[in-house]
């Protein structure tokens, strides 16, 4: 299968152990698509399937949960590059809220990618 990556936002959720605080640093533009990217974003990929630990889920309905409003919104806006960083940034906002005031979880990099395999 041949994977294509065609967008790629990067945001940092800064959040100790500790703390009950998270704070958002959101990018203000997508990453350019290149060699270096896809391959990121491969490998990034290829951990995540090899886990055994990974978790499924199921989106909630849109009433339910802020994730698939957001989703909802993206695909009104058929994937544009504008569409989809807002849609990284809301969600990044909403993973943010989730996170805020809970011992133990920690913060990260996340890579929100819109992505195919073929």
């Amino acid at each position: 299968m041949t994977m294509t990556l065609h967008q790629l936002a990067i945001h940092e959720l800064v959040k100790n152990a500790d703390s009950n605080e998270a704070e958002l640093r959101l990018s203000d533009n997508l990453l350019l698509i290149d060699e270096k990217a896809e391959e990121l974003i491969g490998k990034l990929n290829k951990t995540f399937v090899q886990k055994n630990e990974v978790l499924n889920g199921h989106l909630a309905a849109p009433e339910d949960a802020l994730f698939p409003g957001y989703f909802h919104l993206l695909e009104e806006d058929k994937f544009s590059p504008e569409a989809f960083l807002q849609f990284s940034r809301d969600s990044m906002q909403a993973l943010q809220l989730s996170l805020q005031g809970i011992v133990g979880a920690k913060g990260g990099v996340p890579c929100v990618c819109f992505l195919q395999y073929r």
